[in-house]
């Protein structure tokens, strides 16, 4: 009788033991379970902002390339010489606006009295 009990007390200790373990094992790979699915969301996340990143660049290169073809037409050329090199057509009428259009007019200004002066006084002299 005694061995009886010494068994069934040994076989209870030996089924808390099973359940511990296996409940210390299941909390174990819940925890890993977790994480594992944060790393998930976190990398899902990231391949979204990287696929937002590839449209913008994309949409750069596209930006770049119409730019390159403008760049290689006449238009493109003729607008460089007029805003770079203050080119002008054959023909054309070129009006100047604010300070810069007035500080020209002004140093045309003394230029031609400069030049009144000098013809004055070569005149005199001669």
């Amino acid at each position: 009788m005694k061995n009886i009990k010494k068994r069934k007390s040994q076989s209870k200790t030996a089924m808390v033991s099973i359940t511990f373990v296996v409940g210390i094992l299941f909390l174990g790979m819940m925890g890993k379970s977790m994480n594992l699915q944060n790393q998930l969301s976190s990398y899902d996340s990231q391949i979204s902002d990287l696929d937002r990143q590839i449209e913008e660049e994309e949409g750069r290169t596209t930006e770049i390339d119409d730019l390159k073809e403008y760049m290689e037409t006449d238009g493109y050329v003729e607008e460089t010489a007029r805003e770079k090199l203050g080119l002008v057509k054959e023909n054309e009428i070129v009006f100047k606006e604010g300070e810069e259009a007035q500080q020209g007019e002004n140093s045309q200004d003394a230029e031609s009295s400069q030049n009144s002066n000098s013809s004055q006084n070569e005149s005199t002299e001669g």
